[in-house]
């Protein structure tokens, strides 16, 4: 209990800092600067969580995406957490700060169509929701990122079943031939035992012939002897 008690302070912990890392800024896109949002977290990769922002917009909000320059792009789509109008989606997840101490950040643009970028100035209720939106996103990352690690390991696990397995069958099988070896050895020593026996027989009959033998030639030494 103590233990799912502090795991969900620290998750309280990192929705508040997370609230904290949104703000409105000039981004560089495609090498100028126009109007967007920045959204900065720590402590997860760049890969993890780019992978976590197109698993929200592409299976939560069902958009398609594209590259432009080294921003991901969801053209001409709604996207209900903004309204019902169509908008330009673009974002990018970059690094900064020292190496051990890296934070990711998402950079985050939203156009009503021609660069015709969505601020507070020009539009305040869009401009809170892509705050509201990127807050909540932030918040989602931990769970999203434990949620990779448990696959991977549910993945790794599988693997090492499968491994077992075959290993279980491989030895099955080495048992089996161990076995059917075992059985020719049996066959192979009986048939040495039944020889053995035959062996002995014919070498009693053998020194039963030179008995034989010898016994005849000591009568017939015996009968020169008495000429």
């Amino acid at each position: 209990m103590k233990k799912l008690l502090l795991f969900l302070a620290m998750v309280c912990l990192v929705s508040f800092a997370s609230a904290q890392n949104v703000k409105e800024s000039t981004v560089s896109f495609n090498k100028t600067q126009v109007s967007g949002y920045l959204a900065n977290i720590n402590g997860y990769t760049m890969d993890v969580v780019d992978l976590a922002m197109r698993t929200k917009l592409e299976k939560e909000f069902g958009l398609k995406s594209s590259k432009e320059g080294s921003y991901r792009a969801y053209l001409n789509q709604p996207c209900s957490v903004f309204g019902p109008d169509s908008y330009d989606i673009y974002y990018q997840v970059s690094e900064f700060g020292k190496k051990k101490n890296r934070t990711t950040q998402v950079s985050f643009v939203l156009s009503s169509g021609n660069m015709n970028t969505i601020t507070s100035s020009n539009n305040p209720e869009i401009a809170r929701r892509v705050k509201n939106f990127l807050n909540d996103f932030l918040s989602t990352v931990p769970n999203f990122a434990a949620s990779q690690e448990v696959e991977a390991l549910e993945a790794q696990l599988e693997k090492l079943n499968k491994e077992k397995a075959s290993l279980d069958n491989e030895i099955a099988k080495n048992n089996k031939s161990i076995e059917k070896a075992h059985k020719q050895i049996e066959k192979i020593n009986k048939n040495i035992d039944k020889s053995q026996k035959k062996i002995e027989k014919v070498d009693e009959k053998v020194a039963k012939k030179i008995k034989e033998i010898e016994e005849v030639q000591v009568k017939i030494k015996e009968a020169k002897s008495s000429m």
